[in-house]
């Protein structure tokens, strides 16, 4: 049964890689048509929806957390959900999906360093070597390979805030660590984004108070499908999945498949949008993928 769970688990995990590195075009097709604020309302309703009525099939004693797990539920909510999303959206108004999901692949070599500032959980020197290449691989992408752009600081918000957006998902994996012990994967999904969805709502209706630019609701069917594809294949799916994997695999193994999430991103990217693919993307992605590679290797046995 282990080597069937463990086998389940592996192309469930491929499916959510796959999946995740086309949540970026998803994500600049709606960035493009709605305020941040607007898109996250709408992508957190679509997902609690969902996982409100898995939950609702779920054994009754495992719909709801202890009261003393409250506080920390509301931290993943605001880190993992509500401050990614805010970041990916926001940060997707002013970049490309290839740019943002190879900057976005480095999110395990962010949690492995997490993890060992705060968890105290020791880095090998191949680890460091990991962080390292994978700043290098960032860099490289944000200044398309030019020195001169690093030091005059002409690096594209946006991808400093798909950064940010990588820093709010190692947050949430390392202050989750316990919490993904005690419930169900689904369980934890399901109120982070209750948690999340509440507060979103309340900014987007602020900011239409306010008169906002943008529509509370997209327009073209497109974007529709986009926002259901993130809302069920990349939310739903792909954070029960990814959490059922963390509980079979562990997080350190885990990690190594959102390296299929660049590849997917930036094939995607250049087929759907027709972004384009340059030598310092090929060599930036090689760069995080290795030092994602060497970040998360032999973290646990």
């Amino acid at each position: 049964m282990g080597g069937q769970d463990e086998a389940g688990a592996v192309a469930r995990l491929v499916f959510v890689g796959l999946v995740w590195g086309g949540a970026y075009v998803a994500g600049r097709l709606v960035a493009a048509e709605m305020t941040p604020f607007s898109a996250v309302a709408m992508r957190s309703l679509l997902a609690s929806l969902c996982l409100g009525l898995v939950l609702a099939a779920s054994p009754r004693g495992t719909r709801t957390v202890a009261r003393a797990d409250v506080p920390a539920m509301v931290f993943l909510g605001l880190t993992g959900v509500f401050g990614f999303n805010i970041l990916f959206f926001l940060g997707l108004e002013t970049t490309g999906a290839v740019n943002g999901t190879l900057i976005g692949a480095t999110n395990p070599m962010l949690t492995a360093l997490l993890a060992g500032l705060l968890l105290r959980e020791r880095l090998e020197p191949l680890q460091w070597l990991g962080v390292v290449l994978s700043f290098v691989g960032v860099l490289f992408v944000v200044s398309n390979g030019s020195l001169e752009t690093l030091l005059a600081g002409r690096i594209n918000p946006g991808d400093l805030l798909i950064f940010a957006a990588g820093v709010c998902w190692a947050n949430y994996s390392v202050a989750g660590r316990r919490i993904f012990r005690r419930y169900p994967a689904v369980t934890v999904t399901a109120h982070a984004y209750f948690i999340s969805t509440a507060l979103v709502l309340a900014l987007a209706m602020g900011e239409v108070s306010a008169g906002g630019a943008g529509p509370v609701l997209p327009a073209s069917p497109g974007v529709w499908a986009a926002l259901v594809f993130l809302a069920t294949f990349c939310s739903v799916l792909g954070f029960v999945w990814w959490n059922r994997g963390v509980a079979v695999l562990g997080p350190s193994r885990t990690a190594v498949f959102y390296n299929l999430v660049p590849v997917s991103g930036i094939l995607l990217g250049s087929l759907l949008l027709g972004e384009g693919v340059t030598l310092f993307h090929l060599t930036g992605a090689a760069l995080v993928c290795t030092g994602v590679y060497l970040a998360v290797r032999k973290r646990e046995r």
